[in-house]
């Protein structure tokens, strides 16, 4: 954990943890948090990397259920086949490009 460290002001700050950058959080940024509805499936790709593909459920902002594929890539793919089942909850965050 980091440390606070004292501000101009002499109160304390809470730490940088962008680096550096004054700059606000990506925006672009997702997160994900629901149930899986079936469990995970592992597949190969024609290039010998792992693929594995899971579909999470969660509820919009007006309690109506959304569903949300995902595939995940090399050993990712294989913590998530080895670990996750049907029913799992799970949380995911990623970056949109």
């Amino acid at each position: 954990m980091v440390p606070p460290r004292a501000g101009r002001s002499g109160l304390c700050q809470p730490p940088d943890l962008h680096g550096g950058n004054a700059s606000a959080p990506d925006v672009r940024q997702v997160t994900l948090v629901g149930n899986l509805t079936a469990d995970p499936v592992l597949n190969q790709l024609d290039d010998d990397r792992n693929v594995c593909q899971l579909r999470l459920a969660a509820n919009d902002e007006n309690n109506q259920p959304m569903f949300i594929d995902v595939a995940t890539f090399g050993v990712q793919a294989d913590v998530c086949a080895k670990y996750l089942s049907k029913g799992r909850a799970v949380a995911l965050t990623r970056r949109l490009v």
